[in-house]
């Protein structure tokens, strides 16, 4: 189901009329252009696309390279908690370091919230924090987890290693494509992104659905768009955006199809050579805050995870990753920022076919 792009109805729905918009076009700043090409040219060796025409309409990643449905371990439910428990009783003689840390930096987190007329206040967790960004990251950059490996006489499943994947990655560096400061991520820029990083690169896309204080991070798998012009400068765009939802569990084998849509309706300002140089929403529009991809991991406490838990040794989890995920598998996920020990070198990238 997932190696054919999706949303075949939305070609077949005629456009709305041009609604009127609050603004003129929101211009893509230069140093996210900027650092989009960068990002790209570091990742694949090739220059971003910008050339509206030239764009492919939709798009989805193959089969092999989906991201798993997972789960985002709320810290008002303690986080990873439980998986760190065990963690702690194979790495740490039962001393709970890891656990520790975690209710640590659950405690940290909470928000003082006031009582009856303001009288009092006492401090709460958010119903919506939780480790959805590390759930997330790990997704794009691993291949789900197949089988149980054991670590000082414990037995860790697939749940339980994608568990410690989550919590290896939340604090972990990530490259922001678009979107900042609460704000909606421009639509120039995210339709941009969806046809380099989606269909051009087969690689997927963290995304930040909501604009303003929550985060709801989830990986991108596909797109399908439809446009009309309606000047030779400006052309209005529907596009819809697939992404992988989350579980209420984790799950040793995740569901397939456990997806989610989001639908968009903007204008794109193109310059004189068609090249898309910014763009705005209607508003009838979903507005999401950031596509982000993530970086390779870092042993927590150290540059690039600072905040990340000290007491998991990253490099015996992604050893536990490797055990449970065969190489055929590994071997077809690329990823850019590769951990040296699983960059591709016997497969060619996707872009080297164009």
């Amino acid at each position: 189901m997932h190696s054919s792009p999706p949303f075949r109805w939305l070609s077949l729905l005629a456009l709305c009329a041009l609604a009127p918009i609050a603004a003129e076009a929101w211009p893509i700043q230069k140093k996210n252009i900027q650092q989009n090409n960068r990002v790209f040219q570091d990742g694949f060796g090739t220059e971003l696309l910008w050339h509206y025409k030239s764009m492919p309409k939709k798009a989805s990643l193959p089969k092999h390279r989906m991201p798993y449905a997972g789960y985002i371990y709320p810290d008002n439910q303690g986080g990873c908690e439980a998986v760190l428990w065990k963690y702690d009783q194979a790495f740490h003689h039962g001393r709970g370091l890891a656990v520790g840390f975690e209710r640590h930096d659950i405690e940290i987190h909470k928000e003082k919230k006031s009582g009856l007329f303001g009288f009092a206040s006492r401090a709460q967790t958010p119903d919506w924090t939780g480790h959805c960004n590390g759930w997330t990251a790990a997704a794009i950059r691993h291949a789900e987890p197949q089988r149980s490996v054991r670590r000082g006489g414990v037995t860790f499943a697939p749940a339980d290693i994608k568990g410690l994947l989550a919590e290896l990655y939340v604090y972990g560096d990530h490259e922001i494509l678009g979107g900042e400061n609460k704000t909606p991520i421009n639509p120039g820029m995210l339709h941009v992104i969806l046809a380099n990083w989606i269909a051009r690169a087969k690689h997927p896309v963290g995304i930040d659905s909501t604009a303003g204080e929550e985060i709801w991070n989830y990986p991108v798998y596909a797109y399908s768009s439809d446009g009309a012009f309606r000047s030779r400068n400006l052309v209005e765009v529907k596009t819809n955006i697939a992404y992988v939802f989350m579980l209420h569990e984790e799950q040793n084998r995740a569901p397939r199809g456990h997806r989610q849509l989001m639908s968009l309706h903007y204008s794109l300002e193109l310059n004189d050579d068609g090249e898309i140089i910014g763009g705005q929403y209607y508003r009838d529009s979903q507005r999401p805050e950031l596509l982000w991809v993530p970086n390779k991991p870092a042993q927590g406490g150290t540059k690039g995870n600072e905040q990340g838990n000290p007491h998991m040794n990253a490099a015996e989890i992604l050893a536990m990753w490797r055990e449970s995920v065969p190489k055929e598998d590994r071997k077809q996920w690329w990823n850019i920022d590769p951990i040296a020990k699983d960059a591709l070198v016997e497969t060619n990238h996707p872009l080297t076919e164009e």
